[in-house]
């Protein structure tokens, strides 16, 4: 009777493995790349792409005003996906690292910190991205249509800092009143079956 039971078993989580791989394919198989494939995502995907380089347009366009972004389109170290939307901008200027000297076996601090310059030191690091963040921040993305988008900026803390967040924020929330106001901006929105798992 046992042995009855154990085969009854194997065949039920057998049946149920199968079933799962069918209702949900795991990444990368031919069942789920239809998803990517389809026009209509691939059409999104590109919508999403071309707003991501136009904010790092704007963004380094800012340089005019801001000495901290003078070698930005230069220096940027940029990352972008090939099948998905993920496309991440890093930035530095004038930073380096020093030892801390609240570095404390008792406290959660590292060993060392970044020092800015300050008159134009800086870090900022910009990503695009759809589905769920992979970082380790705890964050609030600012979210347009299905794209999240992430962005840190550390410095000095001086005035001129201080207005070139506010000046990024900005931009962002320019692009996302444009990308709400567009007649089919509700496609976007609406149709999540596109989004990758």
């Amino acid at each position: 009777m046992p042995l009855r039971i154990i085969r009854l078993n194997i065949c039920f989580y057998s049946l149920a493995s199968i079933l799962t791989l069918m209702l949900f394919p795991a990444r990368g198989s031919p069942q789920s790349n239809r998803i990517t494939q389809a026009p209509e995502y691939n059409q999104r995907l590109e919508t999403y792409r071309g707003m991501a380089h136009r904010i790092f347009d704007k963004i380094a366009a800012l340089k005019e005003r801001y000495p901290h972004l003078a070698s930005m389109e230069s220096a940027v170290q940029k990352e972008e996906a090939q099948d998905k939307l993920w496309i991440a901008y890093h930035y530095t200027q004038h930073m380096s690292w020093v030892p801390n000297p609240n570095d404390r076996v008792d406290k959660k601090a590292g060993q060392q910190m970044k020092l800015f310059s300050p008159k134009d030191g800086i870090e900022l690091n910009l990503y695009f991205y759809e589905g769920r963040w992979m970082g380790q921040a705890a964050i609030q993305p600012l979210i347009i249509g299905t794209m999240n988008i992430v962005w840190f900026l550390e410095g000095a803390e001086t005035p001129e800092v201080a207005a070139l967040r506010r000046d990024i924020n900005r931009i962002l929330t320019d692009e996302k009143m444009e990308f709400e106001s567009h007649p089919r901006a509700d496609l976007f929105f609406y149709h999540e079956a596109w989004i990758l798992t």
